[in-house]
């Protein structure tokens, strides 16, 4: 797919989770780095044509085709429970605000 076309169908993607979340936007940036980072590690190839206005097609390489495969389901199964997901997020945020607390009152007493 070429860069352009990469970049609207990331943008067309809604957000897996609940309404309360804001749509990503994916920035230029991101997808730029995102595709060196890739390229650099054999996970995509890049044609460049010959004529002007030059365009870039990106492919993704044989194992990262593999790499999709097994992270396919998994992806599915997140969508399936995302109340389990959820669950799972609310109890790490409770776990950081805790450790949080402790450190403070940690520092305050030992003042």
């Amino acid at each position: 797919m070429s860069y352009t076309g990469l970049l609207g169908t990331l943008r067309s993607y809604e957000v897996a989770r609940g309404r309360r979340w804001a749509q990503p936007v994916m920035r230029d940036s991101v997808l730029h780095r995102t595709l060196r980072w890739m390229q650099d590690r054999g996970l995509v190839e890049r044609d460049r044509g010959q004529e002007w206005p030059f365009t870039a097609v990106y492919r993704l390489t044989p194992p990262a085709m593999d790499l999709v495969g097994l992270v396919l389901p998994m992806a599915e199964w997140a969508a399936a429970h995302e109340d389990l997901l959820e669950l799972d997020r609310r109890i790490w945020a409770e776990r950081r605000r805790r450790r949080k607390n402790s450190r403070k009152a940690h520092r305050s007493r030992s003042r």
